[in-house]
């Protein structure tokens, strides 16, 4: 499958039909983001598996986070869980500047490599929800699902700005859409999504 179908797949399927949206999806390569076996599923709009349980997020679901954030290259994004890389690309085409924290060790050195020649995307290897100094951003995105999304995150966002979370619910995810505008917060509860789940927190691996 070529790269072509998924952007008719995005359109025709997920509605997503902006254009510099369309456009990073097509210059960025998902086979160099995954293992050299599923190269040839790469187009295919589904979540594929990395390494150590985790996977390359479905291509659908990062335009779905891109449609609801609105990118600019105006605009700083804090991504949570580098994952492959593959979503940390493709917001480096939309965005002036990526952070992005990915707690396993091991797959964070891998994506890293893949990620040296974007020069806009700042990678760390670690739990920033551990840490304290959380950097200001204008949209952040959770790659995985957690609990519930700390005060220290949402403080450290501009205003405006967004945060997208899917959170876990009993054994049900669904996806939290905070944003902050005008000195005020609201919370939208969107969708079911579906994804790995939060590690290395206390009673949540």
């Amino acid at each position: 499958m070529r790269v072509d179908n998924l952007i008719n797949t995005l359109i025709e399927e997920f509605s997503i039909y902006n254009k510099e949206i369309l456009q990073a999806f097509r210059k960025i390569d998902r086979r160099l983001f995954l293992p050299e076996e599923y190269s040839k599923v790469a187009f295919v709009n589904r979540a594929l598996p990395v390494m150590n349980g985790q996977t390359s997020t479905k291509p659908s679901t990062i335009g779905r986070f891109l449609t609801i954030i609105k990118p600019s290259k105006d605009k700083v994004i804090l991504e949570l869980g580098t994952g492959s890389g593959y979503q940390s690309a493709i917001l480096s085409e939309l965005f002036g500047k990526v952070i992005t924290w990915e707690v396993d060790k091991e797959l964070c050195e891998w994506s890293s490599q893949r990620l040296k020649k974007y020069k806009n995307i700042e990678c760390h290897c670690g739990n920033l929800l551990k840490r304290d100094d959380i950097p200001s951003f204008d949209a952040c995105i959770f790659s995985f699902a957690t609990y519930s999304v700390s005060e220290n995150i949402i403080s450290a966002g501009n205003d405006p700005g967004d945060i997208i979370a899917p959170i876990l619910k009993g054994k049900n995810q669904f996806l939290l859409h905070i944003r902050r505008e005008n000195d005020k917060i609201t919370n939208t509860m969107l969708n079911y999504e579906h994804f790995v789940r939060i590690r290395g927190i206390t009673n949540a691996e």
